[in-house]
């Protein structure tokens, strides 16, 4: 006699689910000569993701985040931009996702790993 069927968190309809890929980024990560009028960083994902993220980092060279502004999905929970205000030639790093904070996930619950996104701006 067989039970009932249980779903793991890893599979759907019949197929193995992949942790979640960045598939476009823009500035670009590594990107040097960055326009300093930027006025938002996007990571767009492989998969429909959650609605949550883990956008880390701090200091002086973590992005400026304009008061009254926070990060945000588009509809099609592909792309997250989070609104910046970055200063002429600097250099930028900040995370997504780290070994305790891991929600950059997919609509199924898998985390992203870990990312480190950096980038020069242009300009004095």
């Amino acid at each position: 006699m067989t039970g009932p069927v249980e779903k793991s968190s890893a599979h759907w309809a019949g197929g193995a689910q992949a942790v979640p890929r960045i598939v476009a980024a823009s500035p670009a990560v590594g990107g040097t000569e960055v326009d300093h009028d930027l006025s938002e960083i996007t990571v767009t994902f492989d998969q429909d993701m959650g609605r949550g993220f883990s956008w880390n980092g701090g200091g002086p060279n973590f992005p400026k985040i304009p008061d009254g502004k926070k990060p945000y999905w588009t509809d099609d929970r592909k792309p997250c931009l989070l609104p910046v205000e970055p200063k002429p030639g600097w250099e930028y790093q900040l995370g997504l996702n780290s070994p305790s904070q891991r929600n950059f996930q997919s609509a199924a619950g898998l985390p992203l790993k870990p990312v480190v996104y950096s980038f020069k701006t242009s300009g004095n």
